[in-house]
C-alpha cells in the first residue's frame, strides 16, 4: 500500500527494489547502484545511518523437533545461526 500511494503521488520517480544482505546492499551503496538501504544492522562507519526501528531477536526452530531453551547451557551442541563471517548480525550475536 505504501509503495502505491508514493507512485500515485509521484508518477514520474522511478524505484526498484534490491533485496540482499547488509554486505550486499553495502557494497551496492558503495559502487553508486543503489541511492539508499534498509538493513538490519550498521555494517561501516562512512555510511549514515537512521534508526527507523528496533529489531527484536528471536529464536525459530522446527515445529517438529523444537528447541526448548531455558539457560543458555541449553543451546550447547545446537548450530544457531549460518552466514559469512563478516555478516554483521552474526558479529554481533
Amino acid at each position: 500500500a505504501l509503495l502505491h500511494d508514493f507512485s500515485q503521488h509521484y508518477p514520474k520517480i522511478n524505484f526498484e527494489i534490491v533485496v540482499g544482505s547488509t554486505l550486499e546492499l553495502a557494497n551496492a551503496l558503495n559502487e553508486n547502484r543503489i541511492d539508499f538501504a534498509l538493513c538490519s544492522l550498521p555494517h561501516e562507519k562512512h555510511f549514515a545511518y537512521e534508526e527507523l526501528f528496533q529489531e527484536e531477536l528471536c529464536c525459530i526452530t522446527s515445529l517438529s523437533n523444537p528447541l526448548i531453551i531455558n539457560e543458555l547451557a541449553d543451546l550447547e551442541g545446537s548450530h544457531l545461526y549460518r552466514s559469512k563471517s563478516d555478516c554483521p548480525a552474526r558479529t554481533k550475536i
